[in-house]
């Protein structure tokens, strides 16, 4: 076990904002989320 750490909010803020930015600046190219997980089940 080890000891309770509270989150620091500014720095799951920012995360957050790199994760938006990032989806915004990236695509899947028509691929979809669900399509590529049972695409990974074949094998």
């Amino acid at each position: 076990m080890i000891p309770f750490q509270p989150h620091d909010s500014d720095k799951v803020r920012a995360a957050i904002t790199r994760l938006k930015v990032f989806q915004e600046t990236h695509s899947l190219e028509g691929l979809s989320v669900r399509r590529m997980i049972e695409e990974g089940r074949k094998y």
